[in-house]
């Protein structure tokens, strides 16, 4: 008995039904995904259009070169107002000075009656290595630290200032002792290691006759500084490092030296970074103009409706200061070179002349600022200087201009380029959707042919016992 099953052909024609419901998805899906991708194409396409045509026009200039440049200049220029001072002395063997607080520009007199000095003893003469010493104590004090040096019968003068600079250095106490060699002989030294009456020393012999035998006796007596500062009299422990009126003082030799401190901005050197503010201003202008060829959207117009709607709310202002709108007549005229689109058409140029430009009367501003700096520091960057308005349009994050030059949806490339990546993602879904919808049609499909495999496996057995039995 021959299997109902095997005559059909029913695997046959169920992988013929699979291949074509497969073949189906892919066509709907390729169309779309094809729609999509041309689609692509064409954004592409106008993204190269734009940028060789800006790439014509602006060469390397971007909108963030031409922010930088202002910017910077911008911040240079309020810089400048506020410069690091400086300090000199008329007479350097009187006095120096180093600056370490606030200080304006002035000149003071400094007259140093005598310098500070440490106090210091010293021995008689005694032949070099020669034993003085007896069994007893010598002592030294500085304020209320003290020191006790044991001398020992046959000690020369060098032995005992080895043995005071140990005792001194272990107790922290400020005193040295140095065996000084003259024509005469060898004499023992004791110092105070710091000037000024604070630091004087006392040295005694508490028990013996070491002391009464080396004739040790003062031989410079401690004194503290002493000086006038423009008239007023000031007393220091020590020559250096002394804070007066925001200077640090460092006292050399008797006599007067003026001190003389510079924390006044230079004209010449404010005259020329406003010119450069100027510059980088009027290169912003050029790009804008260049920029505005090609921006669909209008983005350029309205930054530079934005500067000049700024200053010229300034204008009275900066006009005393010698920054002035430039003439039209007086812009240089900006020619840009255009290729032949193809071989039929010839290269041409554009000229434009960018308008909203400055120029700078320098006679007038360096009358004003000679006249009152301040008040045209203020006039620039005060809170509502026309200057610090201009930082404030630049600023990253929140300047209208900076969100204008940053905004996908007002940027003619970056707009295409958001939706070239959005039909990417397009496509992408497209395909994977179709990827998962051919796997499970295959994964259908292969159930029923292993269900039909079984079925006619059990008809052929089935067929078989029946042929047996007849």
């Amino acid at each position: 008995m021959s299997s109902p099953f095997g005559s059909l052909d029913l695997l046959t024609w169920i992988q013929t039904q699979q291949t074509k419901s497969i073949n189906q998805i892919k066509n709907i899906s390729g169309n779309q995904a094809q729609e999509l991708m041309d689609k692509e194409d064409s954004v592409n396409t106008e993204i190269s259009m734009y940028g060789q045509i800006q790439s014509y026009l602006m060469g390397t200039d971007t909108a963030q070169n031409a922010q930088d440049s202002l910017t910077t200049a911008l911040k240079k220029l309020q810089n400048a107002f506020t410069p690091t001072a400086d300090v000199a002395s008329s007479n350097k063997d009187v006095a120096t000075a180093e600056i370490t607080g606030t200080v304006t520009t002035a000149s003071h007199t400094i007259n140093v009656n005598h310098l500070a000095q440490a106090q210091s003893y010293a021995s008689g003469t005694f032949t070099s290595g020669q034993a003085i010493g007896s069994t007893d104590t010598i002592g030294i004090s500085i304020g209320d630290k003290n020191i006790s040096i044991q001398a020992a019968a046959g000690d020369n003068m060098q032995a005992i200032a080895d043995k005071i600079n140990a005792q001194a250095k272990q107790n922290a106490v400020g005193a040295t002792a140095s065996v000084i060699s003259t024509a005469s002989g060898d004499q023992l030294v004791i110092s105070s290691s710091q000037t000024g009456t604070d630091n004087a020393i006392q040295v005694t012999d508490t028990a013996g006759t070491t002391g009464a035998s080396l004739g040790i006796a003062q031989a410079q007596q401690a004194k503290n500084a002493d000086f006038t500062f423009d008239g007023v009299d000031v007393q220091s422990d020590s020559n250096n490092g002394i804070s007066v009126g925001g200077l640090s003082l460092n006292l050399v030799g008797n006599g007067t030296t003026n001190i003389n401190v510079n924390a006044t901005a230079k004209v010449t050197d404010l005259v020329a970074d406003v010119k450069n503010v100027v510059a980088s201003y009027n290169q912003a202008m050029i790009f804008l103009a260049k920029s505005s060829l090609t921006d669909t959207n209008g983005a350029s117009s309205q930054t530079v409706q934005m500067l000049q709607s700024t200053l010229s709310q300034a204008s009275l202002v900066l006009g005393k200061m010698g920054i002035n709108p430039m003439k039209s007549a007086d812009i240089t005229p900006i020619n840009i070179p255009i290729p032949a689109s193809n071989a039929e058409m010839s290269a041409s140029s554009l000229t434009i002349r960018p308008p909203g430009q400055l120029e700078v009367d320098d006679k007038a501003l360096t009358a004003a600022l000679s006249q009152n700096m301040s008040g045209v520091q203020t006039d620039l960057f005060g809170d509502s200087g026309a200057f610090t308005q201009v930082n404030n349009l630049l600023q990253t994050g929140t300047g209208s201009i900076w969100r204008i030059f940053n905004d996908p949806g007002g940027n003619v490339v970056k707009k295409d380029q958001s939706e070239v990546s959005s039909l990417d993602t397009q496509i992408n879904t497209i395909k994977t959707d179709m990827s998962d919808q051919i796997t499970a049609i295959q994964q259908r499909y292969a159930g029923l042919i292993n269900m039909i495999s079984q079925m006619q496996t059990t008809s052929q057995l089935l067929s078989a016992e029946d042929d047996a039995k007849s």
